[in-house]
């Protein structure tokens, strides 16, 4: 009927709330699937260093929040949907912190909690990685768990702002394959399985 069904606000002005939004999957076993939002700008640990809500998909109230481990982190800036990478039956979720040192993270957050199963940095010459582009892109290495994918327009490995994109083991966090931009400005990765 395209009628409201609810209003989600983040807890405080600024942390742009909204940056980023995926449907996770019911982690709650209400039968109802859940949000991530992100909120790149919430300075809860460190100034910027952002946020995740987990909310549920029933009535829109906070399920857990995850927030950024260091300043100017910008944890929130992606989100994307796994499927279950923990074996425990509740989905996961990945969210990409740009800002991180080193060129960005992509990090796979636990459904039940939004604790840290893994900390993903690609092998380039990173700018972005985790500028929305973080996505779950099912099984790839066929060992039964859900992987990951990254982008990172940015990465500078085959020359300035070539980009590359990075898929992951949801089960272990090791890097799978990586494929890099061919050439300077091709900005390889803003694009994703959804």
């Amino acid at each position: 009927t395209g009628a409201v069904l609810h209003t989600l606000t983040g807890a405080s002005p600024g942390e742009s709330f909204g940056t980023a939004v995926a449907w996770v999957g019911d982690v709650t076993g209400d039968g109802v699937s859940e949000l991530a939002i992100g909120a790149q700008g919430a300075s809860v640990t460190a100034p910027y260093a952002g946020r995740v809500y987990l909310l549920s998909g029933a009535d829109g109230a906070v399920v857990w929040t995850a927030d950024g481990e260091g300043e100017g982190h910008l944890l929130g800036s992606g989100a994307g949907t796994l499927g279950d990478v923990t074996g425990d039956g509740v989905p996961d979720l990945v969210a990409g912190a740009p800002g991180a040192p080193g060129g960005g993270l992509a990090l796979v957050l636990d459904g039940v909690d939004g604790a840290v199963v893994h900390r993903l940095q690609d092998g380039g010459v990173g700018g972005a990685l985790g500028s929305f582009f973080v996505a779950g892109v099912g099984d790839v290495d066929s060992d039964g768990v859900p992987d990951v994918y990254g982008g990172d327009y940015a990465d500078a490995a085959a020359g300035a702002g070539a980009g590359r994109v990075t898929v992951w083991s949801g089960a272990t966090g090791v890097e799978r394959f990586a494929v890099p931009g061919t050439g300077p400005g091709d900005g390889l990765g803003p694009g994703r399985y959804a």
